[in-house]
């Protein structure tokens, strides 16, 4: 029993190492603001969908609006969704039920470095 249980932690620790497979490209900073009606909006997770590069990433979004994380290059559409914060879900049924779901016209661009500005109008 020892010896099966010494082979998973050593199996466990080399595979937290290795890239994640499917990724097309390395991850780059980006930081970004969301907004409505020009206020931040805060306490809700905005979640990045690829539009070609890249893969599914959400980021919890601060109480001043603000978020950040890493990406990969290319083209995303994103959506608004319920955080871990306990008023998320009070703040996230004000926000117009279009920007829960992703919408192809509704994109962005991340490129290294950048700060992306989401508003919700």
């Amino acid at each position: 029993m020892r010896g099966y249980l010494a082979v998973v932690m050593v199996l466990g620790a080399i595979g937290c190492g290795a890239p994640q497979p499917g990724l097309k490209g390395t991850p780059v900073s980006v930081s970004g603001k969301i907004s409505q009606a020009g206020q931040p909006v805060g306490n809700v997770a905005v979640s990045f969908h690829p539009l070609d590069n890249g893969h599914l990433t959400s980021f919890e979004v601060s109480p001043d609006g603000t978020f950040q994380g890493e990406l990969i290059s290319g083209r995303y559409a994103y959506s608004i969704a319920q955080s871990t914060a306990k008023d998320s879900l009070q703040i996230l049924n004000k926000i117009a039920p279009q920007f829960t779901e992703p919408d192809l016209q509704r994109a962005v661009n991340v490129e290294a470095g950048q700060t992306l500005e989401i508003v919700l109008n």
